[in-house]
């Protein structure tokens, strides 16, 4: 068996005593990932303006915390405008239904969801953003978290799932109890004011992506893997 998770290797030993698991933790390119400058026309195109931009990255829903995420949203735009931008799309029913609510309730927002983003223009994305926020409720090993990292994002999450593997509170993000909006938002708040703390989380965020989450070594654990499994076999 395998996972990307030190918490679901755990589980499944729990569950099987005895059970052989590998643990292979998801990787991303740094070369393609990386710091961009932010391209204008393409904030433009957003209708960013010139204001904070709170990003998300992937399907909003309620796993990865849709209520936390604009409960946080709501308590930091009534102190200041904000953007929150959503590189991806929101599942269709109940979740949709949430955001569709919420924008009416609050027509002052200022939320703006792309839709799918090819991972080649990705990197030109996460340039338009000043901080990322995933406050799942559960979760894997998350690749937004990893290309935004790697792309010097300063980001905010929750410690669940392959989260906890990958952020060291303070030291290369933050990390701030599930379901928590207040301290969410206190967590952004302090990101987006503080801009030296902001470009000391996101460059130790890409030294943590390139020493501990390459390429190289997903692959060198599925080959380990595959050799392994081949010697049984026999």
């Amino acid at each position: 068996m395998t996972t990307n998770t030190t918490e679901m290797m755990k589980k499944a030993q729990a569950l099987v005593p005895g059970l052989e698991v590998s643990l292979i933790p998801n990787s991303v390119d740094t070369e393609h990932f990386r710091l961009l400058p932010k391209n204008k026309a393409l904030a433009e195109t957003l209708g960013l303006g010139d204001l904070p931009v709170i990003g998300f990255v992937g399907e909003l829903r309620e796993k990865k915390g849709i209520h936390t995420l604009l409960e946080a949203y709501t308590r930091l735009n009534e102190k200041q405008p904000l953007t929150l931008l959503t590189l991806g799309d929101i599942r269709p029913g109940n979740d949709k239904k949430v955001l569709d609510e919420y924008q009416k309730a609050n027509p002052d927002s200022r939320i703006t969801i792309t839709g799918f983003i090819s991972s080649t223009d990705l990197p030109q994305y996460y340039a338009l953003l000043d901080v990322l926020v995933m406050p799942s409720l559960r979760d894997g090993l998350p690749n937004a978290l990893l290309e935004s990292m790697a792309c010097e994002k300063a980001v905010i999450a929750t410690p669940v799932g392959g989260i906890a593997d990958l952020i060291r509170d303070g030291e290369n993000g933050r990390l701030v109890p599930v379901r928590d909006s207040k301290m969410l938002a206190a967590s952004i708040q302090e990101v987006l004011v503080d801009e030296a703390l902001r470009v000391r989380l996101g460059k130790a965020g890409r030294v943590t992506v390139i020493n501990e989450f390459p390429l190289q070594n997903e692959l060198d654990g599925n080959l380990a893997l595959y050799q392994k499994v081949l010697k049984l076999s026999k």
